[in-house]
């Protein structure tokens, strides 16, 4: 797929310590590959822009004055480019020898694939999960309440994350995490850009269900790997994140499920959420991170 235009874009926010290793890494597989590499920083405070102009002049840089959200830095990316394919890529990655070529492979041997994602790998080597099944009240009952970490339950819940073997095989999945993502520029132009009302996570869920409802299937490829080193840049925001990550939960069902499904949504929120709640209270005092949660998880109660 060597005559297929690339573009890659990386959108940071606080990611001075990461964006080096990522930007190596990255040029690095692309050799001699044309691509247009794109950073669309939201409103980063740690001297990320500075760090990018100064010594990544082949980057078009594209510094936001505001934090609008991951998507909505995405689609300022997307509106830049006109490529056959684009790459998104996180930050806090590190692209492994071969990766973009096998992506691109890919892509062009499966010609109904809206997306293509990696293998993704922790730090240490180890699997990171990416491949996930759409939404169901069991699956966020499960995750919510995180009777995932008892061993029923897990065994249950395997098919959902994928078994270790799974990995070793490409297959066509539900969708595929958005650390890094190559997408087919037809693709886009059937569903549009990202929803930019999922200021943070589940974005690349919400577009992926809608490339499948118009026929286009999200496809995992070990071949290509890449570490995630995962949520360096929202580390320091624990408490907000836990409610962005409700927000989008509830963005996603009020789109695309019934009003009997978001009751039930609600009533698993409160079932999960009540008890820590209970055990933050009597065990904060004294402990800020704790009274951020408290008060993060009092806001999703009122969510819906």
């Amino acid at each position: 797929m060597a005559d297929v235009s690339l573009a890659v874009i990386i959108v940071t926010y606080n990611s001075r310590r990461e964006i080096d290793t990522c930007l190596n890494s990255l040029f690095a597989d692309l050799g001699t590959r044309p691509a247009q590499v794109i950073v669309v920083d939201n409103a980063s405070s740690d001297g990320t822009v500075a760090r990018v102009a100064a010594q990544w002049q082949q980057v078009l840089l594209l510094a936001q004055t505001t934090n609008r959200g991951f998507a909505a830095a995405n689609n300022i990316g997307l509106a830049t480019i006109a490529s056959d394919a684009v790459l998104l890529l996180n930050p806090d990655t590190v692209v492994q020898p071969g990766a973009i070529a096998a992506l691109l492979a890919a892509l062009d041997t499966h010609p109904n694939a809206g997306v293509v994602g990696p293998m993704l790998l922790n730090a240490d080597g180890s699997l990171q999960p990416s491949c996930r099944d759409f939404p169901s009240l069991f699956g966020d009952f499960i995750g919510m309440t995180e009777l995932y970490r008892v061993g029923l339950a897990r065994r249950m819940l395997s098919h959902r994350v994928g078994a270790l073997s799974d990995y070793c095989r490409a297959r066509a999945v539900d969708w595929l995490s958005g650390a890094c993502l190559l997408v087919r520029r037809a693709a886009i132009d059937v569903v549009g850009q990202m929803d930019e009302s999922f200021f943070m996570y589940s974005e690349e869920l919400d577009w992926q269900y809608r490339m499948a409802q118009r026929g286009w299937l999200a496809w995992f490829e070990p071949a290509a790997r890449i570490t995630h080193l995962g949520g360096a840049s929202t580390a320091l925001l624990s408490g907000q994140r836990i409610v962005w990550q409700y927000q989008s939960i509830w963005r996603f069902y009020r789109l695309y499920r019934s009003a009997g499904q978001r009751l039930a949504l609600h009533w698993i929120i409160w079932i999960a959420t009540l008890p820590k709640i209970v055990f933050l209270a009597l065990s904060s005092h004294g402990n800020a991170h704790r009274r951020e949660l408290l008060r993060a998880f009092w806001q999703v109660l009122w969510l819906s």
